[in-house]
């Protein structure tokens, strides 16, 4: 019924864990909760650190990737089994030789999909010769997103894309600077001068506004 110790039976916290590994904490804590079984999302995430899932066969198809212990700070490389959706390992550091020698310790791995990084393609180069080498999907969107804006710019007046109106040039979602009047307050700043319209979130607009030209 229960673990020695515990305050939950092996039922209800095997269900944490497995909605943990699908949702995540927070997340996994409200789907949890609306079944019944709530739950903080730390309790969630401890029981998805106490998993120990069974061993499977050796991965086939893997994707390597950076993931940060620290965000900014230090970096790791994980390595996750494409086949059957699931992490296999998480190394160091990111460097090609650390990726060459986990390669050469599985030698069954036939497709690696990574991103854009020189240290991974010069890893799996080094650690399994033999094996094909893609381009996972988001760094794929992003070479053909990139490659389209260089074409754009490239011929800035295109016959199959009239100019816009004039009323229609501001894009829909671009916030718009207006003064809101109180009855007992001075106006408001417009909304591009407020701190929350600083620093990432207009870079994040100018970015968005680019795209949308």
């Amino acid at each position: 019924m229960a673990r020695p110790y515990a305050h939950t039976t092996t039922r209800a916290s095997q269900a944490q864990c497995d909605t943990g590994l699908v949702l995540g904490g927070a997340a996994g804590a409200r789907q949890l909760a609306r079944q019944g079984l709530p739950g903080s999302r730390q309790a969630v995430l401890r029981r998805v650190r106490g998993c120990h899932p069974a061993s499977t066969q050796a991965p086939h198809v893997i994707g390597i990737d950076d993931w940060a212990y620290r965000k900014g700070r230090r970096y790791g490389t994980i390595v996750v089994d494409l086949e059957h959706g699931c992490p296999v390992d998480l190394l160091e550091d990111r460097l090609a030789e650390t990726v060459a020698a986990w390669l050469r310790a599985h030698p069954g791995v036939t497709v690696v999909a990574r991103d854009r990084a020189d240290a991974y393609a010069a890893g799996v180069t080094q650690g399994a010769p033999d094996a094909v080498q893609v381009a996972d999907r988001w760094h794929f969107l992003k070479n053909l997103r990139e490659a389209v804006e260089v074409e754009l710019c490239q011929r800035p007046i295109l016959p199959w894309s009239p100019p816009l109106p004039e009323g229609a040039s501001l894009p829909p979602a671009a916030p718009v600077p207006a003064v809101l009047e109180t009855p007992d307050a001075s106006p408001a700043l417009p909304a591009a001068e407020t701190p929350a319209g600083s620093g990432a979130g207009v870079a994040r607009m100018a970015r968005r506004t680019q795209r949308l030209a």
